[in-house]
């Protein structure tokens, strides 16, 4: 299905300007409260060190607020609350293109982090198939690799800039696992990931400064930047279209071969953009994290201590390997344990994202759904979870625990998704868990799957199948038809 790609956005800051204050004097609701009136110097405080403005800010106003920066207001909510509430449970009152992630747009372009609704909607549909389990366990080795010659020169007694140091090879782990360019060897004298960081440089410029045009000023090295990293990564996407059977592994191969339910795949521009995206949400978010892991290490010697006795039992000065750290079935569960549920039910999206983690599993798949009430905070439709189950083939067993008798929508969908895939659903006490894992089991262990396929015949249209069985077994249908 076509979807129209998103308005582009102005990159003139006289008419931002004017667009955001006319926004501000037409806004519906008041703002925040917060520190609101204009200060040139509550603004360079926050492009220095934003985090004790910000501290001071959640402690005299709570967790919601606005700064006046420069001209905008701009409404801060801090803390797991507002993140649960901007991203689960009220996403849709949200749009990321009119928030700052817009301001990057001009270097990554219409990617995941940039749009909204359906043409968002769509590019995920399309792109995670890319991520299930196997394909990220295939770029486990290289980021071992890139670790441990990051860690070659360190040596005891070292001062380590440890954000610069993970940004680095965060960097060249995702070169490689998005591109498959090798970071070592660049071609004529070009360095992507050196490109990369001058064009992210530029949300580095005081706020004066990247409002500038022309030569020379930190917008035009941005574009400049772009142009040669969208040379590089045209010129890829070309030869890979022109010789399929040679891309690799990487995650621009994969997304080359994606296809949406009517096998529409990213067009040139679509792929390049969702892949640069990736790459600054990869090498990011990954740069802050590692960072701040070693910060709390830092911080608990016990905790240090118990993670480097583990290391030392389990590998015993060796490497790792990709299924070690892929594969331990056993701490996800210890992880899990120690998680305590909050509210909000999203088993739409639970339903999309199993479906996901299967494709390329061999076999016939099955997945249990559990749920305990309506879903609220899903992204994805009912109607779209059950086509992603239909097409995939894949069978859903639904185990509504302790559900009201009253809540009919959540026990009719459960049903539709288990029914129309050839499944079943059960309605038990929590304390009766078992009867329905055994009853299941059983199911999936004397299960078959027949299909027909009809030869030439001159009677078009649909034909009617006539299926009998005895000896008290059971037949159930697929509903629909996905060739």
């Amino acid at each position: 299905m076509a979807v129209s790609a998103p308005e582009p956005l102005s990159t003139n800051p006289l008419r931002t300007l004017v667009h955001e204050v006319q926004a501000e004097r037409h806004a519906e609701v008041p703002y925040p409260p917060g520190e609101t009136r204009f200060s040139v110097a509550r603004t360079r405080r926050f492009e220095r060190d934003p985090v004790p403005l910000l501290l001071e800010a959640y402690r005299d106003h709570g967790p919601v607020f606005t700064l006046r920066l420069l001209w905008a207001p701009v409404v801060f909510m801090l803390g797991p609350e507002a993140n649960h509430y901007m991203t689960v449970s009220h996403a849709q009152n949200f749009r990321w293109r009119d928030g700052s992630l817009g301001d990057l747009i001009p270097l990554l372009g219409d990617g995941l982090l940039t749009t909204d609704g359906e043409y968002h909607r769509h590019a995920r549909r399309i792109m995670l198939p890319a991520f299930h389990r196997e394909r990220i366990a295939e770029a486990a080795d290289a980021m071992i690799e890139e670790a441990l010659s990051g860690l070659g020169p360190w040596r005891a007694g070292d001062r380590v800039d440890l954000y610069a140091w993970t940004r680095h090879v965060a960097l060249r782990v995702a070169m490689r696992a998005l591109f498959g360019f090798d970071p070592d060897r660049a071609a004529d004298g070009f360095d992507p990931a050196q490109e990369f960081e001058r064009a992210l440089a530029f949300h580095g410029y005081d706020y004066t400064l990247q409002m500038l045009r022309g030569p020379g000023t930190p917008w035009a090295r941005l574009r400049s930047a772009r142009t040669k990293l969208d040379r590089v990564i045209f010129a890829e996407i070309a030869r890979r279209r022109a010789d399929p059977g040679h891309g690799g592994g990487d995650i621009m191969s994969l997304l080359l071969e994606a296809r949406d339910e009517d096998g529409e795949g990213l067009s040139d521009r679509q792929l390049r953009d969702q892949v640069m995206t990736l790459m600054f949400a990869g090498h990011d978010t990954t740069t802050s994290t590692v960072t701040f892991l070693f910060h709390e290490l830092a911080r608990g010697p016990h905790v240090r201590e118990r993670l480097l006795a583990e290391q030392d039992r389990v590998l015993g000065g060796r490497v790792p390997t990709a299924a070690e750290l892929t594969n331990d079935l056993e701490a996800v569960r210890r992880a899990f344990a120690t998680l305590t549920a909050e509210r909000g039910t999203a088993f739409y999206d639970a339903v999309v994202a199993a479906v996901s983690y299967l494709q390329g599993v061999a076999g016939h798949s099955a997945i249990l759904l559990y749920s305990d009430g309506r879903d609220r905070s899903s992204r994805f439709t009912f109607a779209q979870s059950l086509e992603f189950a239909q097409r995939a083939g894949v069978t859903i067993y639904s185990i509504g625990a302790d559900l009201p008798a009253f809540d009919v929508v959540a026990r009719r969908q459960l049903c539709k998704l288990s029914e129309e895939t050839g499944g079943r659903c059960f309605f038990v006490r929590t304390e009766n868990l078992a009867e329905a894992y055994t009853t299941i089991e059983r199911d999936l262990r004397h299960r078959y799957l027949l299909t027909y396929e009809p030869g030439p015949s001159s009677n078009r249209g649909f034909h009617a199948i006539e299926v009998r069985v005895s000896n008290g077994r059971r037949a159930r249908s697929l509903a629909g038809y996905y060739p």
